[in-house]
């Protein structure tokens, strides 16, 4: 038994027509219960899947970067969906099911730009301007 979710983001944004490449980072931290062997994280940019890892954030923050392929970042809105599909270390009752958990961090997760170490372009808004990245769950 598991559970698996993804998060739609429409939030990033490349400027400069002709550097279409980069990196992009996730930042998450998951439950104890998630079984990383049988667990995994995946990052989709405009409909093409760019990264693939297993979950592993309970002993503190993961961050996991994947390199954006050639062409795949466009100039303008950029649609980028996280999705996680988590299975339970020990308990494979439905019950269980609602134990699993995967949050992303929002200061270290977006886009990194070629030299640097952590997102200039992140994808949800900075903090104190009382807004929330659009997204939905499925």
């Amino acid at each position: 038994m598991g559970r698996d979710r993804h998060r739609h983001l429409a939030a990033l944004r490349h400027r400069r027509g002709g550097a279409g490449r980069g990196r992009f980072q996730v930042g998450y931290l998951s439950a104890i219960s998630v079984l990383p062997e049988a667990s995994t994280l995946r990052i989709v940019l405009n409909g093409a899947e760019i990264g693939r890892t297993a979950v592993d954030g309970a002993r503190g923050l993961r961050r996991e970067t994947v390199t954006i392929p050639p062409g795949a970042l466009r100039p303008g809105f950029n649609a980028v969906t996280i999705a996680v599909d988590q299975r339970h270390r020990v308990d494979c009752s439905v019950p269980a099911t609602y134990e699993l958990w995967t949050q992303i961090d929002p200061d270290t997760t977006g886009l990194v730009a070629a030299g640097r170490g952590s997102p200039t372009s992140p994808i949800f808004p900075p903090p104190g301007r009382g807004r929330t990245a659009p997204c939905r769950s499925a």
